[in-house]
């Protein structure tokens, strides 16, 4: 299941800030294709499971830095679609 970068980093945003769930990139784009899975299969009593199969630590530089997505042009839209403002500081901070 086809799943882009673009939407990678918003489920990882989501996940995040909503859920308080601190995934790296490789669980981010398991749960983003389980949830458009979800959402194609809706109603059709289906089961959909996945694995949270790392942290987030090792993204705390770039992937999770706002002011480096913001540098790269990257524009995060949250799950329904309305465009996240980035501002300046970082979703996590490194000590």
């Amino acid at each position: 299941f086809p799943v882009t970068i673009q939407a990678t980093l918003e489920m990882l945003y989501h996940l995040a800030q909503q859920d308080g769930l601190f995934v790296g990139t490789s669980a981010a784009l398991n749960l983003r294709a389980a949830y458009e899975l979800g959402i194609k299969y809706r109603g059709q009593n289906k089961k959909i499971v996945t694995f949270i199969c790392d942290h987030g630590s090792r993204y705390t530089t770039k992937v999770l830095n706002r002011n480096y997505l913001s540098s790269i042009g990257m524009k995060l839209r949250n799950l329904d679609g309305q465009e996240v403002m980035l501002g300046t500081t970082a979703v996590v901070k490194r000590k």
